[in-house]
């Protein structure tokens, strides 16, 4: 159902960008799906926050079910990070009302661009397919640079591209790999600004992780 409404709202050239898209990045999701177990999440933390994605995403969809398709929802350990484009501008301070309703999430950051229904209609029959293009080899090409540095635990970031602009939200054990991390992200092609919702681990929590990688 995802691809069929995909398929009608940015035509063939986004899915053949996409099976693209799939198709380069598999070593990456290969190695993020055996990983998974290495995140700094327990296995309870991912649980509730899958569910807080489902919460968000039935509660988005009750709101409009058109935006369902534009506001991507990327959840850790209870904060909540909201991406993507609406043409309605009072969709904004509504899903940002969504943060307290829900008891479970500890912050939610509201990132929604706003584009004019004009305008929307106009970058979904001629540019949404290579902007979609754009976005998903932008966080393909960035995905690939947190994995290929074995100073970055890439497992423990979730990041999205939209209209050039990357927004990521995580945990670094420490200052340094998250000063990594932003330059990463900043020095990729094609990206034009970036926003960071990233922890960094306790002093105490990062000289022990070091510990224990030079033992």
């Amino acid at each position: 159902m995802f691809l069929c409404g995909l398929f009608r709202r940015a035509g063939p050239l986004a899915l053949a960008g996409i099976l693209v898209f799939l198709l380069g990045g598999c070593t990456y999701v290969l190695k993020e799906t055996f990983t998974r177990g290495l995140q700094d999440r327990t296995g309870d933390e991912q649980l509730e926050d899958a569910g807080i994605d489902v919460v968000f995403s039935e509660k988005i969809n009750k709101i409009n079910a058109d935006p369902i398709y534009d506001v991507f929802i990327d959840v850790w350990k209870g904060r909540v990070m909201l991406t993507g484009v609406v043409d309605d501008p009072g969709l904004i301070p509504t899903l940002s009302r969504l943060s307290d309703e829900d008891v479970h999430a500890r912050a939610v950051y509201n990132e929604n661009q706003v584009v004019p229904l004009r305008e929307k209609r106009v970058l979904e029959n001629t540019l949404s397919p290579l902007q979609k293009l754009k976005d998903l080899f932008i966080g393909l090409n960035v995905k690939t640079k947190l994995f290929s540095d074995e100073n970055v635990k890439s497992v423990n970031y979730h990041l999205r591209s939209v209209l050039n602009r990357v927004y990521v939200i995580g945990r670094s054990e420490s200052a340094a790999e998250r000063r990594l991390v932003i330059r990463h992200i900043r020095e990729t092609q094609g990206v034009k600004s970036m926003k960071e919702f990233i922890e960094t681990a306790p002093p105490a929590r990062a000289n022990q992780a070091a510990g224990l990688t030079r033992n």
